[in-house]
């Protein structure tokens, strides 16, 4: 009778088997979780995973915009509002707390009033006379003094740089639309930029070297098609561009005709989701049929998460322990939100400190970047080992020296004994060190070793220090007798 085996289809796909995260083996048969993809569940077909739409419970916990991504949700804050520390709760921003803050052109020169969402600039409260040389407002001496001079009004022409102009309502500088006034004293189209404008030309024309009057071309240029070359976008990125509102005009005989990268035309550079764009990407083709602007922009991957763990460490019981001892780690280091995207298993884990028995326990770590989801991972194993003191693998022996000669001492060296220890020996204290000069006796040297749980241990020796019995102390000129021979010797 053949025998019955189970076949292990998670083995396939290196353990995924046909799972898109999780595979579990059943005899006979398989399982598939998403566990390992937070923010998913499993899909009807029993083997993808699809995304959980946080925001359709309670926006998500947002005061204000729930943004739903692959595998979390975010918050988002209108303009000028912030996340609070609990990153859910949309704040009001102070914007006259710090005016820094706000745009050069956009900061009031008068009084700043702070509004829910927004603010507000109001005239200063007392006369204003002129402007100081930083730009604050002052009264004149006879305003100061109460003189009956008249108030001089502050030349608002010179607040604001060119191509802006002071807002006497809002009380800061605001783009001049310089093509509501006359067109822009261009013959044909104005095109009004921020703080600045320029002149374009419809199909068939070109711009004229006073940069503001067209100039008919001849039909073998129109024919020419003037257009600027094709613009490639940096590596990563792609181009958003937007045609002149006139790009499709009447051909020279007659029906429609479409030229692309006409002069007017606009493109900037466009960054997928786990990119950023670092600094500028916005050209415009000009009526030479070049390309005018900023192209220092790239697209840079957002990079993966930084998460080191620590080492795998060994803890042992305390002396006055059985069974648990407290565990106290030291995070992970990282470059993300520990609170918010780095997540622990076991999660409990997570806390400063917790109790462990004894065993070893494997903590795994994952750090996920908000935005491009991209993730690291790294573990460590817990060992929490009976408590022991530590073992003394060499103490020396005992130690014998003789002084010689007219000495009163002598120097004694000898080789440091050695500790061991099942989660490492901390500190070692010593009575003496090698090198210690020893009178006649005997003398106990003790080293102490102690570990991280407190537990420790001793190494004793002795330093015997004899006399020579054949050294004979010479009278003096002033003696009248022999001193005796003295014999110490010593013994333990």
């Amino acid at each position: 009778m053949p025998s019955t085996y189970d076949v292990n289809e998670c083995l396939l796909r290196n353990g995924h088997g046909p799972c898109q995260d999780t595979c579990i083996n059943t005899w006979s048969s398989y399982r598939c979780t998403c566990d390992g993809l937070p923010g998913t569940r499993l899909a009807p077909d029993g083997h993808s995973c699809e995304d959980i739409d946080e925001c359709t419970v309670n926006n998500g916990g947002c005061s204000h915009t729930c943004l739903n991504t692959l595998g979390r949700a975010f918050c988002v804050c209108p303009e000028g509002y912030m996340l609070d520390e609990d990153w859910k709760t949309c704040v009001d921003v102070d914007e006259c707390a710090n005016q820094r803050s706000i745009a050069t052109e956009h900061r009031c020169h008068g009084r700043c009033i702070n509004t829910v969402g927004s603010y507000r600039c109001e005239p200063a409260d007392d006369p204003v006379v002129g402007l100081s040389v930083n730009g604050a407002m002052e009264r004149t001496d006879e305003a100061v003094d109460g003189g009956a001079g008249e108030l001089e009004q502050p030349d608002y022409d010179t607040l604001c740089p060119t191509g802006y102009h002071f807002n006497t309502t809002m009380g800061d500088c605001q783009d001049t639309n310089e093509c509501s006034v006359a067109n822009g004293g261009c013959q044909q189209h104005c095109i009004n930029s921020d703080g600045s404008y320029y002149c374009s030309c419809k199909y068939g024309f070109k711009l004229d070297a006073d940069k503001r009057s067209c100039l008919v071309l001849n039909d073998s240029l129109r024919l020419a098609d003037i257009a600027c070359p094709p613009l490639f976008p940096p590596r990563h990125g792609y181009l958003e561009c937007s045609r002149p509102i006139d790009e499709i005009a009447d051909g020279p005989n007659g029906g429609s005709l479409k030229i692309t990268n006409r002069p007017g035309s606009q493109c900037i550079l466009k960054c997928p989701t786990g990119y950023r764009l670092e600094g500028k990407f916005s050209k415009i083709c000009g009526t030479a049929g070049e390309w005018i602007g900023d192209e220092n922009g790239t697209c840079i991957r957002y990079p993966q998460p930084k998460l080191i763990c620590p080492t795998s460490v060994n803890v042992e019981l305390h002396p006055n322990e059985t069974e648990t001892t407290t565990v106290r780690l030291r995070r992970p280091e990282t470059d993300v939100s520990w609170e918010r995207d780095v997540q622990v298993e076991p999660d409990w884990v997570k806390k400063d400190s917790f109790p462990l028995a004894l065993g070893s326990l494997n903590v795994s770590y994952t750090a996920r970047h908000p935005v491009s989801k991209l993730h690291t991972e790294c573990n460590f194993l817990i060992n929490v080992l009976p408590g022991s003191p530590p073992r003394v693998d060499f103490c020396p022996d005992t130690q014998v020296y003789t002084i010689e000669g007219r000495h009163q001492s002598v120097k004694a060296t000898w080789e440091e004994p050695v500790f061991s220890d099942n989660v490492g020996v901390v500190t070692i204290t010593k009575s003496n060190s090698p090198g210690t000069d020893f009178g006649a006796g005997s003398h106990l040297i003790t080293y102490e070793a102690h570990d991280d749980a407190e537990w420790k241990s001793k190494c004793v020796f002795k330093i015997v220090v004899n006399v020579n019995p054949d050294q004979q102390q010479q009278p003096t000129a002033q003696s009248h007798f022999q001193l005796p021979i003295l014999y110490n010797r010593f013994y333990f």
